[in-house]
């Protein structure tokens, strides 16, 4: 498979900004980096809500969309604690990127095949997690998403058709 997709660049007010696409795919910027990545692990590895309050995305053994949040004890033990779960659609191609201080977002492969990005709000304690808003798009085969700028994710999908595409989603 050829990736023919090196770069974004998007305007960012007066200053002209890029994401390479192995940052896209949360990988790094070079081959070996992409090689050694181990892609069951990449998905259920989250964000940092807070110092003390990881979120991680994955699924269930049946296949369905799940966000739980951990407290990590500031203690010396560094004990961590499972706080909230949340359980979702079915879903594969699970990719999630932090959008703010209590937010996440997670881009999926739906029950349908299609594309749907949703946003959460995390509390940063951990004890809640709720749905804030989603979006979908057409028939994708893999999907990963990060935050491009402020208020702005962009999903690289692999369509229906096996072209690669970015999608830049404005967050409101």
């Amino acid at each position: 498979t050829t990736i023919d997709l090196p770069r974004v660049e998007y305007q960012n007010g007066i200053k002209r900004e890029h994401r390479y696409f192995a940052q896209l795919a949360g990988a790094g910027l070079d081959a070996p980096a992409i090689e050694l990545v181990k892609w069951e692990i990449k998905k259920i590895v989250g964000n940092n809500i807070d110092l003390n309050t990881l979120v991680t995305v994955g699924s269930t053994p049946s296949g369905y969309l799940r966000v739980i949040t951990w407290n990590i004890s500031p203690a010396e033990d560094r004990s961590v604690t499972r706080r909230f779960t949340v359980t979702g659609e079915a879903a594969k191609e699970i990719s999630c990127a932090r959008v703010g201080i209590d937010v996440l977002a997670t881009a999926i492969r739906d029950g349908s095949g299609n594309l749907k990005l949703t946003l959460w709000e995390v509390a940063a304690d951990g004890y809640y997690i709720r749905k804030r808003s989603e979006a979908s798009a057409g028939a994708i085969g893999k999907a990963s998403i990060c935050r491009a700028r402020q208020n702005m994710l962009a999903t690289a999908v692999k369509d229906g058709s096996g072209d690669i595409k970015v999608i830049c989603w404005k967050i409101e």
